[in-house]
């Protein structure tokens, strides 16, 4: 294993070492420090305030202090910020943003399901991200503008927003700061780029959430086409009882422990993704945007099914049959010697000749150029 991971967790020096390519950078003749690896498992949440002229987020969570890493008066130099902890799931930060989207989608009749970290916090493991992200019929996007507007949701419609950006922190807005900065500034460069959400599909439409939460910082809406088009059906309510694909978020279908966060017991109930579908849905977006520029499916699908890994027990027997062998794979149930992602790539051809799967997404990467 590389001495850049020496030290690590196993689990962790696996991951960065196979699937994160930014995980090693040199400061002068010297590596980012471990402590500094550890924290890029905290996910990215950028500072909009000169894009948006809204008031300054709070302060981030402290990071831990040492001469390597930088202060938080360095993060805000960078323009970024990176949660520290998971967020606390109490019934009343749920209720603050997800709870209250669901509700009004649902009130007008809107169909809606829980999508991205938060889904995944249900049904793998909780990564703290501070995000909010709900899938929505295709044809009732504008009919969702006009609902939360209503709410006082105000819709993100600056031009160079990040969000509009497959990758939130484009190397060519920071490679000056890593090149020629204060080792704390090019400290703060680094672990941002190796944020786990780094990379992301680009919603339908997003907003900054600072006015109804000082936790979650981003709704976004994407559309049923573009994130679930494989599910069959998506309604409003509650899905039946031996819906194969979706249950609620107080569900008892869904599991516990093994950081995960449900089911959320006395709450509105969400409809969410079951976490076999979840697997499956994953497995979909890693298939369809292999060979994305932004390498969406190695940084940002494939890093969302490693999570299930704790899990094999309560999936492997869950997911269809078509995705056993690239399940399988993850797992190492595979014959010696060959490629990890075979099985995917199998999988890939045989849902193109289906017509199952759609074009990779245009690329986002360049809004800045």
């Amino acid at each position: 294993m590389d001495d850049a991971f020496h030290g690590l967790d196993a689990r962790i020096a696996e991951v960065a070492e196979k699937f994160w390519c930014r995980w090693k950078y040199c400061f002068g003749d010297r590596l980012v420090d471990p402590v500094a690896i550890k924290l890029a498992k905290a996910p990215l949440v950028l500072d909009v305030t000169t894009l948006h002229n809204i008031q300054a987020h709070k302060p981030p969570i402290r990071p831990p202090r040492s001469s390597q890493n930088a202060s938080p008066k360095e993060w805000r130099k960078v323009g970024l910020y990176i949660s520290r902890t998971p967020c606390l799931f109490t019934p009343w930060l749920i209720e603050a943003v997800s709870v209250d989207v669901a509700r009004l989608l649902d009130q007008a009749g809107i169909p809606n399901v829980l999508w991205g970290w938060l889904a995944l916090a249900l049904a793998a493991s909780d990564q703290g991200n501070h995000e909010v992200q709900f899938v929505i019929a295709d044809d009732k996007v504008d009919d969702a503008k006009k609902v939360l507007a209503a709410a006082g949701f105000t819709a993100c419609t600056h031009p160079k927003c990040f969000e509009l950006s497959d990758d939130r922190f484009p190397e060519d807005q920071w490679r000056d700061i890593f090149l020629n900065g204060t080792p704390e500034q090019r400290s703060a460069v680094a672990i941002a780029s190796m944020a786990f959400d780094r990379y992301h599909p680009v919603a339908a439409v997003h907003y900054h959430t600072e006015k109804q939460s000082d936790e979650y910082r981003l709704l976004s809406l994407y559309k049923k086409s573009a994130q679930l088009w494989w599910l069959p059906t998506m309604n409003v309510g509650p899905p039946a009882k031996d819906d194969r694909n979706l249950t609620t978020s107080d569900s008892n279908r869904l599991p516990t422990g093994k950081n995960r966060t449900g089911p959320w017991t006395g709450q509105y109930p969400i409809q969410v993704l079951t976490p076999w579908a979840l697997l499956e849905g994953l497995i979909f977006l890693f298939c369809r945007d292999f060979g994305h520029l932004q390498e969406m499916d190695q940084k940002l699908w494939f890093g969302m099914i490693l999570f299930f890994m704790p899990h094999d027990d309560e999936v492997r027997y869950k997911i269809g049959p078509r995705f056993v062998d690239a399940w399988g794979a993850v797992k190492s149930r595979i014959p010696e010697g060959m490629n990890q992602f075979v099985p995917f790539f199998k999988l890939r051809s045989e849902l193109i000749l289906a017509g199952e799967l759609p074009d990779i997404p245009p690329n986002k990467a360049h809004m800045f150029e």
